[in-house]
């Protein structure tokens, strides 16, 4: 079923009688004074968009407003309808609105009904053969093989085109993408101009022209398994779900006819900003954020196996997308924010393919021993003196270390790495059992990092005679982050020395960022115990990820206590009670409402959109609060 309320109402709004006009008119009056021509109008046209008449049969309405559940629908939505484009500015559309005794303002731009819709909405999805019926099971096509004038065996993918080692592969998997590292899309035309200004004009919510975008994005790309997986998981971690709105259905050929461009993209979109964002204020347009935030070694690591190689392609979908908004001058208010967003992408593509790498292979052998001998967490991988020669030693990988090995390669690190002061300890106070004296866990950032020099790589190599496990170390120096991981610790110079294998340090960089956990014993040795992340130098911990875990958390307080009492007491009652409030009366709350388990770790405190367009400071809450108390992924 089509969009009633993206065609063109004028047929069905002139049918409404002159007395029922009049008495609406003479029923706005009474509440907001005399009414002029434009103000009538404008009433008339948006109460029947929410009318009894029209609602239970209008798809997209029923989108927007969750039907009996009344969802308050941003104003620059229905100003962006097309019965309602020539009323500028979109002021005035507010404050006839105001006048109105069926509709009633949330906020300042947000309405809905004063009585919530009664009667059962009529769209149902149709079932088409053919269309979004269930195929029926169909026999496999064998394609016979080509034969060229040579003798040669032909592709079927392609004419002239040797068959390649992947017979899984068809013509339209090898169609052209939009993908492709050389692709550019074609130069915008006149009449794609005047289009883009109409369907993103500033004078629409930033919601409606993303979500536009990014339907009209998608059907310019061919989306394959891979890049359609990564596209989702970005739009989700931005607030943006990818699914079909509730209540909509097909859409019929003459129904298409009668759409302009906008509506037809509002239409078709199966990616909308989410309920949770859109009717919550703590959430900001910041597309270098989400880039920030999505762009980490927790999301390779969790949607593709750990595998570095995968890095390029989620880079590459993301600037394919930022390139087109910027193209077509989608959000010109959000440009610098864009190219900011393409700049971290260009420097994930060398630093967080280094950083998926090193989550597998830090802290290294060295750190391990310390942890091992020491009591630390990796106590469990000694094995007993009897197991056998060198049985833990297995290539590059450990898979278990006996704790006379491990005690050499700690004596000769120190002796080849250590200060005077650290090898005395070593010669002359070494304590009769090597046991941990701390333990904390940091947000480090790497400052310097030494390489060993041609004479101290030879000593190395000296030492591994004695000590075949005994890999060339260097030092990593790091200082301590603050919560959010945006900038070094106030007031807080120390530097960390940690070190590692000379193997695993040449993909360490300056600015890498990483959680661990930090260990230090009775004979002076400081090392990385536990790695909980790796990351670029760009990283920040932003609260996406914990909306992402629990969709329904990030509601507010108020959201919770609200809907048992519109459950308890309805939604006449409820508005009686918040007109109240308004003069001053304190609603208080009852003991079982302060009872709904909400969890404060889990509200979320920044970024992608606050699509409710509310033309004021943005209201943030602070994430370090959240991260102290949400145990991180790693």
């Amino acid at each position: 079923m089509a969009s009633d309320t993206v065609n063109d109402h004028a047929d069905l709004v002139e049918n409404t009688t002159s007395e029922d006009a009049n008495a609406q008119g003479e029923a706005c009056g009474k509440n907001g004074g005399e009414l002029t021509d434009v103000e009538r109008e404008i009433i008339r046209q948006v109460e029947y968009y929410f009318s009894d008449e029209n609602l239970p049969n209008d798809a997209h309405m029923l989108a927007l407003t969750n039907g009996p559940e009344n969802w308050p629908v941003n104003l620059g939505r229905i100003t962006g309808f097309g019965r309602m484009r020539g009323y500028k500015p979109k002021s005035i559309v507010a404050e006839a609105l105001k006048k109105s005794t069926f509709l009633e303002f949330t906020d300042k731009k947000h309405i809905r009904r004063r009585v919530p819709l009664a009667i059962k909405p009529n769209v149902e999805q149709d079932i088409v053969p053919g269309k979004n019926a269930p195929a029926l099971a169909k026999a496999r096509k064998v394609k016979q093989p080509q034969i060229a004038p040579d003798g040669s065996t032909l592709s079927n993918t392609g004419p002239g085109v040797l068959d390649p080692d992947q017979p899984w592969l068809t013509k339209g998997m090898l169609k052209e993408t939009g993908f492709e590292e050389y692709y550019a899309d074609p130069p915008v035309t006149p009449a794609q101009y005047e289009e883009n200004q109409m369907l993103y004009s500033q004078d629409n919510v930033f919601t409606a022209r993303i979500e536009t975008a990014i339907q009209r994005y998608s059907s310019r790309r061919k989306f394959h398994q891979d890049t359609r997986y990564i596209f989702d998981a970005w739009m989700s971690y931005g607030g943006i779900e990818s699914k079909p709105r509730q209540f909509t259905g097909r859409i019929s050929q003459d129904e298409l006819q009668t759409m302009d461009a906008g509506e037809i993209a509002a239409a078709l979109a199966t990616h909308h900003v989410s309920s949770q964002v859109e009717h919550t204020n703590k959430w900001k347009v910041d597309f270098p954020g989400v880039a920030k935030g999505f762009l980490s070694s927790e999301t390779i690591l969790l949607r593709t196996g750990g595998s570095a190689d995968n890095v390029a392609n989620f880079t590459n979908v993301m600037s394919n997308f930022y390139r087109w908004l910027l193209q077509h001058d989608v959000c010109p208010e959000y440009t610098d924010q864009i190219k900011e967003a393409l700049q971290v992408c260009k420097i994930a593509n060398y630093e967080l393919t280094s950083t998926v790498r090193l989550s597998s292979w830090l802290p290294g052998a060295y750190n391990r021993s310390c942890s091992a001998v020491s009591g630390g967490s990796h106590a469990t991988l000694l094995q007993s003196e009897d197991d056998g020669e060198n049985k833990w030693w297995a290539g590059t990988e450990s898979t278990g270390i006996k704790k006379s090995d491990a005690e050499m390669l700690i004596v000769s690190a120190i002796i080849l790495l250590g200060s005077d002061e650290h090898r005395n300890i070593i010669a002359k106070d070494r304590p009769k059992e090597v046991v941990k004296t701390g333990e904390r866990d940091l947000r480090l950032q790497v400052m310097a990092i030494e390489l060993p020099d041609d004479a101290l790589r030879t000593r190395f190599e000296e030492e591994k005679k004695l000590n075949k496990t005994l890999q060339p170390m260097g030092k990593m120096h790091c200082r301590q982050l603050n919560k959010n991981m945006t900038g070094f610790r106030e007031g807080d110079e120390t530097v960390y020395t940690f070190w590692i294998e000379e193997a695993i340090l040449e993909y360490c960089f300056l600015g890498m960022k990483m959680q661990a956990t930090v260990c230090e014993n009775n004979i002076g040795c400081m090392w990385l115990d536990r790695i909980q992340s790796v990351n670029p130098s760009y990283f920040e911990i932003v609260a996406n990820g914990y909306y992402e875990k629990s969709q329904d958390a990030v509601l507010p307080h108020e959201w919770y206590r609200r809907q048992r009492k519109i459950k308890e007491q309805g939604y006449t009652k409820m508005s009686d009670m918040q007109a109240g409030s308004e003069e001053g009366e304190a609603v208080q709350l009852g003991a079982e409402e302060e009872a709904v388990p909400i969890d404060d770790s889990e509200i979320p405190s920044c970024t992608f959109v606050d699509h409710r367009d509310t033309g004021g400071e943005d209201q943030v809450l602070d994430v370090a609060d959240a991260v102290d108390k949400v145990k991180l992924d790693g």
